[in-house]
């Protein structure tokens, strides 16, 4: 691999007291083995030493109803405990970001601030490195972090314990609690004082968890205990999935499913559905109310017993031919997997349909991919709502409403988030008036800010969202050769290439890596394009993993520590096929000679 660790502290030497780190720019003293796995991802995860926790400077989080009902209240008697202790008690989400800071004083609030503690940081493992905080989402555990031991090196001065908060019912990570001090206290004290924490908030959740909530959870147990097969429950407020319901329904999926059952059950107490799932396959599955009186009470599905469902996903090699959809929109990820299923069941009775993603995704292409399968003789007239365009939004808006009146085409309008919600609305009410699919719509969204249903709020229709090629870059295999065969049908592509091309983190997302392949296509006298064509911009480039990513890529690396290396052995441990395996190895730039594949012990056995 191409990751420096050289500075890596050495691991399994000794746990560093208060007091023997000489400052920030000090080289750190040897750390727990634990710690040295944590600075090792860190690492790999492309972080700087010398920088800090990111921060959201454009608002103050929102700390959850229920989390706050039942965590403030803790934070704010802990730190009154605590008196005048040089400690502060901190809150963070489920994604690391810091909900509450309660310190001693204000010279203690601004030093936490200056060293990145502060509201709206991100203080996961993969955005801030070797943290407590991090550490305890991360694993599920309390963990202890002390001077000298954080990746940081703005942060050596801190000694810090956390614990993570997991719903009594649930079981999901709500955030975590933690303690931080600056005088070199005992992080293993802080964490156990976190713990405590933790545990009161968790007693608080489920005292005010209401009686429906642990009547589902029972009935979901009892189903779930009893067999391999997928489970859920669910009611208006929480959804509970084993790992096989997990393993083969997407979110989509189970959204489906929700519905279906609700549908079953309206006038019975059980039932039985049958369910397409958005890859293909099938899911046949027993539905039962939790109450038999009461369909808010909530629902339990569990598989039915046939040879129809699949429990875990495999790696079929057959290639079936091609839809126009696959064909023209290219991935074999299953997220846009799941957006061509979603894609091909759009039917011309829909009144709208908002494609939404970043700039860059394909949602133009997949707006007129639609239109044509939908209406394929209407012609397609494309609108921008952009303030670019060289007449107003009430103009566009005007023009829009006069196309769909007087004509029978279909109407593409783009950029619908530059329109006022009342011009938009007044849109979305006149298609569904019309009675059939004559507009579709698109929408950019900002990096992070995640899917809407505004625009089809109200009516009957549909969101389709496209997500961003850095959280799909097995689609990069699969994009490289298909846009250079766009530009130049006879050109060759190098099996280097997209691979190296799969580390980018893509900002642009498709339009970026389609300029790229175009340029250098255009360039080039060759019949192949290989590493060489490429921008040393696009070489080496590093690209930063998801925190779900990150840990599937720690799963995979502990597995091969444990065959020895194995990949078969590995991938059945896994549940998953060797393809896949292999996939994700590339993917995840896994090196298998590399010494992060030798356990702390040293051993490459693992035992």
């Amino acid at each position: 691999m191409s990751i420096d660790l050289s500075y890596m502290p050495p691991s399994g030497v000794r746990r560093v007291r208060a007091g023997e780190h000489d400052g920030p720019g000090a080289r750190p003293q040897p750390v727990r083995d634990a710690i040295a796995e944590s600075w090792r991802r860190s690492a790999q995860c492309g972080l700087d030493r010398s920088g800090s926790a990111p921060r959201d400077p454009l608002s103050v989080p929102d700390v959850p109803q229920r989390l706050a009902s039942c965590a403030l209240p803790v934070v704010d008697r802990v730190r009154e405990l605590l008196g005048d202790a040089g400690v502060a008690v901190t809150l963070v989400g489920a994604q690391g970001r810091v909900l509450e800071v309660v310190g001693p004083n204000d010279w203690f609030r601004r030093r936490l601030d200056h060293l990145g503690l502060s509201l709206g940081a991100r203080w996961s493992e993969e955005e801030a490195g070797t943290n407590a905080f991090g550490l305890a989402l991360l694993t599920r555990e309390p963990w202890a972090v002390g001077k000298g031991e954080h990746f940081l090196e703005k942060l050596a001065e801190l000694s810090c314990g956390a614990a993570p908060i997991v719903h009594p019912f649930t079981q999901r990570t709500q955030g975590a609690v933690g303690l931080t001090a600056l005088d070199g206290r005992d992080a293993q004290t802080l964490a156990a004082t976190a713990a405590l924490a933790a545990e009161a908030v968790q007693h608080a959740m489920e005292a005010r968890s209401s009686a429906h909530e642990r009547g589902l959870l029972t009935h979901y147990l009892r189903n779930a205990r009893s067999t391999t097969a997928p489970v859920l429950a669910f009611s208006s407020r929480i959804e509970l999935a084993n790992g096989a319901a997990a393993r083969m329904l997407g979110a989509g999926d189970r959204a489906v499913l929700r519905r279906q059952a609700e549908a079953e059950l309206a006038e019975r107490s059980s039932g039985t559905i049958d369910l397409a799932l958005a890859d293909g396959d099938s899911f046949n599955a027993v539905v039962h109310r939790v109450d038999e009186a009461d369909l808010k009470q909530g629902v339990v599905v569990r598989a039915a017993p046939t040879g129809a469902n699949r429990w875990r996903p495999t790696d079929g090699d057959h290639h079936a031919e091609r839809s126009g959809l696959e064909a023209s929109f290219v991935g074999h990820s299953k997220a846009v997997t799941h957006v061509r299923a979603l894609a091909g069941r759009v039917t011309v009775d829909l009144p709208v349909v908002c494609f939404s993603g970043e700039a860059g995704t394909g949602r133009l292409l997949l707006a007129r991919l639609i239109a044509a399968r939908v209406r394929p003789s209407a012609p397609v007239v494309v609108f921008d709502a952009d303030r670019s365009a060289p007449f107003a939004h009430h103009e566009v808006a005007e023009r829009v409403t006069e196309e769909l009146r007087t004509t029978p085409n279909t109407v593409i309008l783009r950029h619908v988030e530059r329109l006022p919600g009342a011009v938009l609305a007044a849109l979305v009410g006149q298609a569904a008036d019309i009675g059939e699919l004559r507009l579709l719509l698109t929408r950019t969204e900002a990096p992070g800010s995640g899917p809407s249903d505004a625009f089809v709020a109200g009516t009957a229709g549909l969101e389709l969202r496209i997500p961003p090629l850095r959280e799909r870059p097995e689609d990069v295999l699969d994009l490289v050769p298909h846009l250079v065969h766009r530009v130049r049908s006879t050109m060759r592509v190098a099996p280097a290439l997209p691979e190296t091309l799969v580390r980018h983190d893509w900002p642009g997302n498709v339009t970026e890596l389609e300029g790229l392949l175009r340029t250098v296509a255009q360039r080039s006298v060759k019949a192949e394009m290989s590493l060489i064509d490429l921008p040393s911009s696009y070489l080496n480039s590093g690209r930063t993993l998801g925190r779900m990513e990150h840990i599937e890529r720690l799963a995979i690396i502990r597995a091969l520590q444990e065959n020895a290396g194995n990949k078969s052995r590995a991938a059945e441990s896994l549940g998953i096929g060797r393809a896949t395996l292999y996939r994700k190895l590339r993917t995840y730039r896994i090196d298998l000679t590399s010494q992060i594949l030798v356990t702390a012990a040293g051993r490459p056995d693992g035992r």
